[in-house]
């Protein structure tokens, strides 16, 4: 029930913040607020493996390479965000290699990763850019849960994941691209200004994002795995933390940015 509940009042508040060309940067604000809640949980996790983490550090770096993202060079402000937190371990006694790295993959991995977001909307037709990627991980996500709870018989992770099944990962690819494809076919360019993709396009760009999105879930597994923690966090009832919400999209987002570079370019 509280899975359903979370559903209706995020999925809804998100669409409106994605797609209103008036309200782009509500929705990098959005975006930007998220990847600092995500710093905290990422912080989390690495203290539970012994590791210590500045939770400022992280939020200070990730907000320097969402407004350089805002501007058009994510990547100038995430080798500024990456050179300042190399400058302040210097004053840590002592600096330790696994400081410095735990640091700056929080800085990759929250950070830049989930810049292209921001990315995406920025392109011309962004607003559609953005409701493939939300589209093709929610619909694989979906897909997944409901195949893999009714008829999942083949493990597709044991050791990472045990709940996960090649008949759900299979069927969340399904499913993103049935979505991709309603996307095109009913013509929402009236309120969503969508990409000029051909509909093989649109099923190609679902099938990346499904299977990379769930490589990026099974990435954060792992995560969890070593660190011994169960969920992220409890910020959506039903469905874990941030992080366990956001880290298909934080795989996804680049591969749908590159893509779009890629085939419109």
């Amino acid at each position: 029930m509280w899975r359903v509940i979370t559903f209706v009042v995020v999925v809804p508040t998100i669409a409106v913040l994605a797609v209103h060309p008036a309200l782009r940067t509500a929705f990098d604000v959005l975006v930007l607020a998220a990847r600092d809640m995500g710093a905290i949980v990422y912080q989390r996790l690495a203290c539970a493996k012994g590791y210590t983490v500045r939770r400022w550090t992280l939020i200070l770096g990730i907000a320097v390479v969402a407004l350089s993202a805002h501007g058009g060079v994510p990547t100038a402000g995430f080798a500024l965000a990456m050179m300042a937190v190399c400058i302040s371990h210097l004053y840590r006694r002592p600096p330790t290699m696994a400081g410095i790295v735990t640091e700056v993959f929080g800085l990759v991995y929250v950070g830049l990763l989930g810049s292209y977001v921001i990315r995406l909307r920025a392109l011309p037709e962004g607003a559609g850019h953005i409701a493939i990627l939300f589209l093709s991980v929610w619909l694989t996500d979906t897909g997944a849960y409901l195949v893999g709870a009714g008829f999942g018989r083949w493990k597709l992770s044991p050791r990472l994941s045990p709940r996960k099944t090649v008949e759900g990962a299979v069927a969340g690819v399904l499913f993103a691209v049935g979505g991709a494809v309603l996307l095109k076919q009913v013509q929402l360019a009236e309120f969503i200004p969508l990409p000029p993709y051909r509909t093989s396009q649109y099923v190609a760009v679902a099938i990346l994002a499904s299977i990379v999105g769930q490589a990026g879930d099974l990435v954060e597994s792992a995560l969890k795995r070593d660190a011994a923690i169960k969920d992220s966090g409890t910020l959506f009832p039903g469905h874990g933390g941030l992080l366990d919400r956001c880290d298909s999209l934080l795989f996804a987002a680049p591969v749908v940015y590159c893509y779009a570079e890629l085939v419109l370019n």
